[in-house]
Protein backbone atom coordinates (compact mmCIF):
# COMPACT_ATOMS: atom_id res chain seq x y z
CA UNK A 1 0.00 0.00 0.00
CA UNK A 2 1.43 3.36 -1.04
CA UNK A 3 2.32 5.72 1.79
CA UNK A 4 0.22 8.91 1.93
CA UNK A 5 2.57 11.01 4.04
CA UNK A 6 6.20 11.59 4.93
CA UNK A 7 6.29 11.43 8.76
CA UNK A 8 9.43 11.82 10.88
CA UNK A 9 9.72 12.29 14.64
CA UNK A 10 5.95 12.83 15.10
CA UNK A 11 6.03 15.51 12.38
CA UNK A 12 4.01 15.31 9.18
CA UNK A 13 6.40 16.79 6.62
CA UNK A 14 4.60 16.19 3.34
CA UNK A 15 1.41 14.77 1.88
CA UNK A 16 2.20 12.47 -1.05
CA UNK A 17 -1.40 12.00 -2.18
CA UNK A 18 -2.47 15.06 -4.17
CA UNK A 19 -5.92 13.53 -4.68
CA UNK A 20 -6.75 13.42 -0.98
CA UNK A 21 -10.28 14.67 -0.23
CA UNK A 22 -10.81 13.93 3.46
CA UNK A 23 -7.95 14.22 5.97
CA UNK A 24 -7.91 12.81 9.49
CA UNK A 25 -4.60 13.64 11.16
CA UNK A 26 -2.84 10.34 11.91
CA UNK A 27 -2.33 9.36 15.55
CA UNK A 28 0.98 10.30 17.13
CA UNK A 29 1.46 13.47 15.06
CA UNK A 30 2.09 16.74 16.91
CA UNK A 31 3.27 19.01 14.11
CA UNK A 32 2.61 19.74 10.43
CA UNK A 33 5.31 21.51 8.44
CA UNK A 34 4.95 24.50 6.13
CA UNK A 35 3.39 23.71 2.73
CA UNK A 36 2.83 20.08 3.72
CA UNK A 37 -0.52 19.95 1.89
CA UNK A 38 0.13 22.64 -0.69
CA UNK A 39 -1.87 22.20 -3.91
CA UNK A 40 -3.99 19.33 -2.60
CA UNK A 41 -6.77 20.79 -4.72
CA UNK A 42 -9.41 18.22 -3.73
CA UNK A 43 -8.93 18.46 0.03
CA UNK A 44 -12.20 19.71 1.55
CA UNK A 45 -12.43 18.12 5.02
CA UNK A 46 -9.92 18.05 7.90
CA UNK A 47 -10.29 16.41 11.29
CA UNK A 48 -7.93 16.75 14.26
CA UNK A 49 -9.74 14.20 16.45
CA UNK A 50 -6.69 11.94 16.82
CA UNK A 51 -4.28 14.50 18.26
CA UNK A 52 -3.06 13.89 21.81
CA UNK A 53 -3.09 16.18 24.83
CA UNK A 54 0.15 17.89 23.85
CA UNK A 55 0.24 21.17 21.92
CA UNK A 56 -0.22 20.58 18.19
CA UNK A 57 1.62 22.97 15.85
CA UNK A 58 0.66 23.85 12.28
CA UNK A 59 3.11 25.98 10.33
CA UNK A 60 2.52 28.70 7.72
CA UNK A 61 0.76 27.97 4.44
CA UNK A 62 0.24 24.37 5.46
CA UNK A 63 -2.96 24.09 3.42
CA UNK A 64 -2.08 26.53 0.66
CA UNK A 65 -4.38 26.25 -2.37
CA UNK A 66 -6.62 23.70 -0.66
CA UNK A 67 -10.40 24.30 -1.00
CA UNK A 68 -11.12 23.38 2.63
CA UNK A 69 -14.81 23.59 3.56
CA UNK A 70 -15.01 21.71 6.87
CA UNK A 71 -12.66 21.54 9.88
CA UNK A 72 -13.12 19.47 13.05
CA UNK A 73 -11.10 21.28 15.73
CA UNK A 74 -9.85 19.51 18.84
CA UNK A 75 -7.36 19.97 21.65
CA UNK A 76 -4.65 22.61 21.82
CA UNK A 77 -3.89 23.50 18.20
CA UNK A 78 -1.48 26.35 17.48
CA UNK A 79 -1.67 27.87 14.01
CA UNK A 80 -0.65 30.96 12.05
CA UNK A 81 -2.84 33.57 10.37
CA UNK A 82 -2.31 31.92 6.97
CA UNK A 83 -2.35 28.25 8.01
CA UNK A 84 -5.80 27.69 6.48
CA UNK A 85 -7.40 29.42 3.48
CA UNK A 86 -9.17 32.58 4.58
CA UNK A 87 -12.21 32.40 2.32
CA UNK A 88 -13.28 28.78 1.84
CA UNK A 89 -14.14 27.26 5.24
CA UNK A 90 -17.92 26.94 5.51
CA UNK A 91 -18.42 24.78 8.59
CA UNK A 92 -16.50 23.90 11.77
CA UNK A 93 -17.08 21.47 14.60
CA UNK A 94 -15.63 22.14 18.07
CA UNK A 95 -14.65 19.25 20.29
CA UNK A 96 -15.36 19.50 24.00
CA UNK A 97 -11.75 20.52 24.73
CA UNK A 98 -10.71 22.83 21.87
CA UNK A 99 -8.57 25.67 23.22
CA UNK A 100 -10.53 28.88 23.91
CA UNK A 101 -7.80 31.31 22.82
CA UNK A 102 -7.23 29.47 19.56
CA UNK A 103 -10.95 29.58 18.80
CA UNK A 104 -11.05 33.38 18.88
CA UNK A 105 -8.02 33.48 16.57
CA UNK A 106 -9.55 30.93 14.22
CA UNK A 107 -12.80 32.88 13.89
CA UNK A 108 -10.92 36.16 13.34
CA UNK A 109 -8.65 34.73 10.65
CA UNK A 110 -10.82 32.14 8.91
CA UNK A 111 -14.45 32.71 9.96
CA UNK A 112 -15.54 35.09 7.21
CA UNK A 113 -17.18 32.42 5.06
CA UNK A 114 -18.78 30.28 7.78
CA UNK A 115 -22.43 29.33 7.61
CA UNK A 116 -22.53 26.74 10.40
CA UNK A 117 -20.80 25.93 13.70
CA UNK A 118 -21.47 22.78 15.72
CA UNK A 119 -20.15 21.85 19.17
CA UNK A 120 -19.60 18.55 20.96
CA UNK A 121 -21.74 18.15 24.07
CA UNK A 122 -20.24 19.04 27.46
CA UNK A 123 -17.71 21.48 26.03
CA UNK A 124 -15.39 22.41 28.90
CA UNK A 125 -15.29 26.10 27.92
CA UNK A 126 -19.06 26.54 27.99
CA UNK A 127 -19.66 26.62 24.24
CA UNK A 128 -22.75 25.23 22.56
CA UNK A 129 -24.50 25.75 19.26
CA UNK A 130 -28.10 26.03 18.15
CA UNK A 131 -29.05 26.15 14.47
CA UNK A 132 -25.43 26.77 13.55
CA UNK A 133 -24.98 29.78 15.86
CA UNK A 134 -22.25 29.63 18.52
CA UNK A 135 -23.12 30.58 22.12
CA UNK A 136 -20.93 30.86 25.21
CA UNK A 137 -21.76 30.66 28.91
CA UNK A 138 -19.64 32.40 31.53
CA UNK A 139 -20.56 32.93 35.19
CA UNK A 140 -24.12 31.88 34.48
CA UNK A 141 -24.67 34.30 31.57
CA UNK A 142 -25.29 32.86 28.12
CA UNK A 143 -24.39 35.07 25.15
CA UNK A 144 -24.07 34.97 21.39
CA UNK A 145 -20.40 34.26 20.71
CA UNK A 146 -20.40 34.16 16.92
CA UNK A 147 -23.09 34.41 14.26
CA UNK A 148 -21.86 32.84 10.99
CA UNK A 149 -21.54 35.58 8.33
CA UNK A 150 -22.80 33.32 5.53
CA UNK A 151 -25.67 31.66 7.38
CA UNK A 152 -28.58 31.98 4.95
CA UNK A 153 -31.53 32.27 7.34
CA UNK A 154 -33.48 35.49 6.82
CA UNK A 155 -34.88 35.49 10.38
CA UNK A 156 -32.94 35.39 13.66
CA UNK A 157 -35.11 35.14 16.76
CA UNK A 158 -32.71 35.24 19.69
CA UNK A 159 -33.65 32.79 22.47
CA UNK A 160 -35.11 34.30 25.65
CA UNK A 161 -32.23 33.17 27.86
CA UNK A 162 -29.56 35.05 25.87
CA UNK A 163 -28.14 38.02 27.81
CA UNK A 164 -26.09 39.75 25.11
CA UNK A 165 -23.27 39.30 22.64
CA UNK A 166 -19.69 38.23 23.32
CA UNK A 167 -16.35 38.19 21.47
CA UNK A 168 -16.79 40.55 18.50
CA UNK A 169 -19.74 42.76 19.65
CA UNK A 170 -21.31 42.55 16.22
CA UNK A 171 -23.57 40.45 14.06
CA UNK A 172 -22.35 40.49 10.47
CA UNK A 173 -24.50 38.74 7.90
CA UNK A 174 -25.70 39.42 4.35
CA UNK A 175 -28.92 37.40 4.56
CA UNK A 176 -30.70 38.49 7.75
CA UNK A 177 -33.82 40.57 7.16
CA UNK A 178 -35.46 40.22 10.57
CA UNK A 179 -34.02 40.08 14.11
CA UNK A 180 -35.95 39.73 17.34
CA UNK A 181 -34.29 40.42 20.71
CA UNK A 182 -35.48 39.04 24.06
CA UNK A 183 -36.57 41.37 26.86
CA UNK A 184 -33.38 41.32 28.96
CA UNK A 185 -30.87 41.44 26.11
CA UNK A 186 -27.97 43.88 26.65
CA UNK A 187 -27.36 46.10 23.62
CA UNK A 188 -24.09 47.49 24.98
CA UNK A 189 -21.65 48.11 22.08
CA UNK A 190 -23.77 45.99 19.75
CA UNK A 191 -23.34 46.66 16.04
CA UNK A 192 -25.44 45.13 13.29
CA UNK A 193 -23.61 44.83 9.99
CA UNK A 194 -26.53 43.36 8.04
CA UNK A 195 -27.09 45.24 4.77
CA UNK A 196 -30.43 43.53 4.03
CA UNK A 197 -31.90 43.95 7.52
CA UNK A 198 -35.39 45.46 7.40
CA UNK A 199 -37.00 44.78 10.78
CA UNK A 200 -35.74 44.67 14.37
CA UNK A 201 -38.09 43.75 17.20
CA UNK A 202 -37.37 44.12 20.90
CA UNK A 203 -39.22 41.87 23.41
CA UNK A 204 -42.01 41.17 20.97
CA UNK A 205 -43.01 44.83 20.74
CA UNK A 206 -43.86 46.70 17.53
CA UNK A 207 -41.23 47.36 14.88
CA UNK A 208 -39.24 50.26 16.32
CA UNK A 209 -35.81 50.17 14.74
CA UNK A 210 -34.19 50.30 11.33
CA UNK A 211 -30.63 49.29 10.47
CA UNK A 212 -29.42 52.85 9.87
CA UNK A 213 -30.22 54.14 13.38
CA UNK A 214 -30.13 50.95 15.38
CA UNK A 215 -27.07 51.74 17.48
CA UNK A 216 -28.19 55.29 18.29
CA UNK A 217 -31.66 54.24 19.46
CA UNK A 218 -30.28 51.45 21.62
CA UNK A 219 -27.95 53.84 23.41
CA UNK A 220 -30.89 56.14 24.16
CA UNK A 221 -33.14 53.43 25.58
Amino acid sequence: MKEKYIIKNHTLEKCLDKNIKDLTIPEGINKILKDAFEDCIYLEKISFVNINDKTFYIENSCFKNCPIKYVNLSGNIKFKDNTFPSDSIESIHLSKNFNFNELTKFLSYFGGNLFRITVEKNNIFGYESTNGVLYSTFMGEKKIFFYPPKKKDERFVIPKNIAGIDFSDDIKNDYIKYIEFPEDFSFYNLTLDCPNLVTVKVCGDKDILKTSNFKKICQEK
